[in-house]
């Protein structure tokens, strides 16, 4: 009796495992605002974010002139664009325009999840990289420009159609990050203290853990195929970058849980007492 509860707990464990470790991780990481920024500034350096911006940029420039001045304009300004939008993307002063813009989209994000009030005028949450046309509107020389209004590129991060949903997904997962651990920890002490065989219960423990370890891995993946589906197709290769600079560090988490647990699995092999 004592070996089948022992046995029903580890298999507890396995299924509380995976979900507290992402829970953790989700709270610790992608809800802090300063992490958040800290994790995703390094893309302003990276090739696939500087040519998914640059072309987003070029294509938004070119419709709202065409929208605001005609056709012939934005046919003439289309590579004045293209080559100014260049050049501030890869400049020095892109990096700052990016960390900002994603510093006012998250630390939207957190306030809207963490309110009750419906965002305001139902607006959707957004990217925004405004400044960047500002500088290209501003070198396009003798074309008439100066009148324009501001001209935006963005691209929406929380639509406000979703925001009752992800704000409940959201209240979850603080509730589990708080509660799972505890629930996971606890189930490990139980599991030894019930179990007349230690060693055999911390090697089901560990081989758990590496389980637990790869459901997180794919749950990873699958997720970054799902958001970066879910995003327009202009905008997809720029989410996937994010996407994919933001979860990287939970796939370390991961692939140090399947390593631990693993060499506790070897080790248990050689000793061969009961405790």
């Amino acid at each position: 009796m004592r070996r089948l509860v022992a046995g029903l707990m580890v298999l507890a464990w396995i299924v509380a495992l995976p979900a507290a470790v992402s829970a953790v991780w989700l709270e610790a990481r992608v809800a802090d605002t300063d992490r958040y920024v800290a994790t995703v500034g390094p893309l302003a350096d990276d090739p696939d974010v500087v040519a998914a911006l640059s072309e987003l940029s070029t294509s938004t420039a070119r419709d709202q002139v065409a929208d605001l001045l005609g056709p012939d304009i934005a046919d003439l300004a289309g590579g004045l664009v293209a080559d100014s939008v260049a050049a501030v993307v890869a400049s020095p002063q892109f990096r700052p325009v990016w960390e900002a813009a994603n510093r006012s989209a998250h630390e939207q994000t957190i306030a809207v999840l963490q309110s009750d009030a419906p965002v305001e005028g139902g607006a959707d949450v957004t990217l925004d990289f405004g400044a960047i046309l500002a500088d290209t509107m501003t070198s396009l020389g003798p074309l008439p420009t100066a009148d324009l209004p501001p001209l935006t590129v963005s691209f929406t991060v929380l639509p406000a159609s979703t925001v009752d949903t992800v704000r409940d997904d959201y209240r979850r997962l603080d509730t589990l990050a708080r509660v799972l651990p505890l629930v996971a920890a606890g189930l490990v002490v139980a599991a030894l203290v019930i179990s007349p065989l230690r060693t055999r219960t911390v090697r089901s423990l560990a081989v758990g853990g590496v389980l637990g370890a790869a459901l997180v891995w794919l749950a990873v993946v699958r997720a970054r195929s799902r958001l970066t589906d879910a995003a327009a197709p202009e905008n997809r290769a720029l989410v996937d970058a994010v996407v994919t600079s933001t979860t990287g560090s939970l796939l370390t988490v991961a692939a140090v849980l399947a390593a631990v647990s693993a060499a506790v699995a070897v080790l248990t092999l050689f000793v061969g007492r009961r405790t």
